[in-house]
């Protein structure tokens, strides 16, 4: 297993689809918008919460759908956030979709959590032309990416 953690503004091309579970959240309105999704509960005001059955507002819990995002899609990461002594809960990484695949129509920012990251089959993007390349430059390339 190698060890992969990708610095703000670095570049991914998806070189296998990626299926990952989508959270029902402001941020992530343009993707799910994009996947068909619209806001529920809004006779609460809830937006994309749903809220107990006693009508309070905590705990909350989360609705979330499974995507889809097809291999070709090159996004590039916007955050990188992982709290110290907590489970995943709060752990993600926020993307902007920078060119969709051919064959899917999506755009916009989004964000998943690092369970779901951890489980995307990649390979930063070095740009336009750059598929052809030897392994030996191609790893030169990403080494100067980020080199202190």
């Amino acid at each position: 297993m190698s060890m992969f953690i990708p610095n703000c503004k670095t570049e991914l091309v998806l070189t296998e689809d990626w299926t990952f579970e989508l959270y029902y959240e402001s941020r992530n309105d343009a993707l799910l918008k994009c996947f068909g999704f619209y806001p529920l509960d809004q006779e609460r005001g809830g937006g994309w919460w749903r809220y107990v059955q006693d009508g309070s507002r905590y705990p909350r819990t989360l609705r979330k759908a499974t995507v889809t995002l097809l291999a070709g899609t090159i996004m590039r990461v916007d955050r990188v956030y992982i709290r110290q002594g907590t489970t995943d809960t709060y752990d993600s990484l926020t993307f902007w979709i920078k060119k969709r695949s051919k064959k899917q129509t999506i755009n916009g920012r989004f964000w998943a959590k690092l369970a779901d990251v951890n489980r995307m089959v990649c390979d930063v993007y070095l740009g336009e032309g750059t598929e052809d390349l030897k392994p030996q430059e191609r790893a030169s390339r990403i080494a100067l990416l980020f080199e202190d």
